[in-house]
């Protein structure tokens, strides 16, 4: 019997060239429309995501992207500047355009695409199903 050689690392998933991550089965969600985002090249930040997705917790969004659903984001701070004058730091995310072309080949415009309906059917919920709690993050 050999001995493994442990030089060198295990293959994994991420190593694979046609691997991009799983799209989300659900399809009306706020992490689905976060990715699709990502996919259509926007860089979102979390003041972005209140405004374009509906969700304070992108920074939880895209932790969940990365290890469940094991898409390769891109982060990083950036220094900007408030009304009132100070400078704080927020978190910046995006795929790379390689990986987006990759994705696009693999379905990713027919699944924005999808997202982009299932939300709008969301958006489009009567009010009192939203106040019961039937409409999900």
């Amino acid at each position: 019997m050999e001995t493994p050689d442990n030089s060198k690392p295990l293959p994994s998933a991420l190593d694979n060239v046609g691997f991009i991550g799983v799209f989300p089965k659900k399809r009306d969600t706020v992490i689905a429309e976060v990715l699709k985002r990502l996919l259509m090249r926007d860089r979102i930040s979390s003041l972005d995501a209140v405004y374009e997705a509906s969700t304070t917790r992108l920074a939880g969004v895209i932790y969940r992207l990365r290890k469940e659903y094991e898409w390769d984001i891109q982060g990083t701070d950036e220094q900007v500047a408030t009304r009132d004058g100070r400078v704080t730091e927020v978190s910046r995310y995006w795929l790379t355009s390689a990986l987006i072309e990759k994705a696009n080949s693999q379905g990713a415009k027919a699944y924005c695409g999808e997202v982009e309906r299932a939300r709008e059917a969301l958006r489009k919920a009567p009010e009192t199903l939203r106040r019961k709690g039937g409409a999900r993050e």
